[in-house]
């Protein structure tokens, strides 16, 4: 892994220019160009030596520095930046410039892991840090670095606490992560996506200013930091949106404020979402035990839809499909495919359910499952719920109740079908 800066002063000249200095170049060849180069030839001779058969470089996305209110247009870093998949923005870009930075360089540059220094290039106050971390947390690249972000530094236990749990609800997402990675590879579909990318007729889809994450997480961060409860303004896409905090429904196109205080990043679930979590999480990807998978369905109860996502295992690439039809009578079909390598795994399968509905009829592998004693019921107070919690978490207070359904370990494909009622 190299980090190859371009913008420094000392940064490697291109040949015959014996000045180190930004920009340099020598018959058009600058040190842009010149640099990466000399980057992955290094890794590639030493990768052929010690029998590894990729490297990494990070390198930087743009010239200059990314600042708030940029146009991404003509902003491209030189092509040869384009032989590595991991890019950053520049020094002292703060959150609101990370932000549009992320999601403009998915939509022009074909660049979907762009990323800023975490916590930016200063030591800001507690608040401020929490901000970063759910950014990053839910964005394409998570990595703390320009001053002192150390979060037990901080005086009170909330900022670790809290940052906590948005680091162990990133991992928990790994298996949806690297679904995304192996999408982002075949296609250029960015992790973090502007709106207009998939909904490109609609007004205000195109803002810069919030993202599509994962394909089915509405993100907004805010970045006003000078009191504890702020608000921005939120365009909400088409379709039903379910609230991360309170599970309230929310049905756009629409625009609307948003307010939370430091610990909350503005987030919302697509009903019709399908994410997969690990169910438990380590502090490295190749130690989490993958042998049963939890999988979240936000349902679409009142209209036919079809979801397709896939997990693909970690160092084989192998593949197990997810297919989940929902039909405008409350039912749903959902297929687990086997997995590519012929691997068993079990499964905890929760349907989120909007509020007043429940499962009146669940059949899994052919077998009918009694639903009773299945529903687990929304939390009495929002004071204290965090999202993403998994397996055997209650959903948020204003939310409808989660129907979880435990599939025991098979090597073959798994069918599942449901259906809901909103009688008593």
């Amino acid at each position: 892994m190299w980090w190859f800066d371009r913008n420094w002063r000392f940064s490697i000249p291109p040949p015959f220019v014996n000045t180190s200095r930004t920009g340099a170049s020598w018959q058009g060849l600058n040190n842009a160009a010149w640099g990466s180069y000399v980057y992955y030839k290094t890794a590639e001779v030493f990768g052929s030596s010690h029998g590894i058969n990729r490297s990494l470089a990070l390198t930087k996305a743009f010239a200059p520095d990314w600042r708030p209110g940029y146009d991404a247009v003509g902003m491209t870093q030189h092509p040869a930046q384009h032989r590595y998949p991991v890019w950053w923005t520049g020094d002292g870009v703060p959150l609101q410039g990370s932000v549009e930075s992320m999601v403009d360089a998915g939509v022009h540059d074909f660049k979907p892991f762009v990323h800023s220094d975490c916590g930016g290039d200063y030591r800001g106050s507690a608040g401020d840090l929490l901000r970063w971390t759910a950014h990053c947390a839910f964005g394409t690249i998570l990595r703390f670095h320009g001053s002192d972000h150390r979060l037990w530094s901080y005086p009170d236990t909330d900022t670790v606490e809290t940052a906590r749990q948005y680091l162990s609800a990133r991992y928990k997402l790994l298996p949806t992560l690297i679904a995304a990675g192996h999408k982002a590879t075949a296609t250029g579909a960015p992790l973090a996506a502007r709106g207009d990318l998939y909904w490109p007729e609609v007004p205000g889809s195109s803002t810069n200013q919030q993202y599509i994450f994962l394909e089915d997480i509405l993100v907004a961060p805010i970045w006003e930091t000078s009191s504890n409860r702020t608000s921005r303004d939120v365009w909400v896409p088409p379709g039903k949106w379910i609230d991360a905090w309170n599970g309230s429904v929310v049905e756009g196109p629409a625009n609307l404020s948003a307010t939370q205080p430091y610990e909350r990043q503005p987030m919302w679930h697509r009903q019709g979402g399908l994410l997969v979590l690990a169910n438990a999480p380590g502090s490295r990807v190749e130690s989490q035990d993958w042998s049963m998978l939890t999988l979240e369905v936000y349902p679409v109860l009142d209209a036919r839809g079809v979801t397709r996502r896939n997990v693909y295992e970690r160092g084989t690439g192998s593949r197990t499909e997810l297919h989940m039809i929902t039909n405008e009578t409350a039912g749903l079909h959902l297929t687990i495919g086997a997995a590519e390598d012929g691997s068993s795994r079990s499964w905890i399968v929760r349907f989120n359910l909007p509020p007043g509905q429940h499962g009146i009829r669940a059949v899994a592998d052919g077998a009918e499952l009694d639903t009773t004693g299945m529903h687990i019921p929304p939390v009495d107070s929002s004071a204290s719920f965090f999202p993403f919690g998994g397996a055997g978490t209650a959903p948020a207070q204003l939310a409808g109740p989660v129907l979880e359904l435990v599939l025991v370990s098979s090597k073959g494909p798994r069918v599942v079908e449901v259906q809901f009622s909103s009688s008593p």
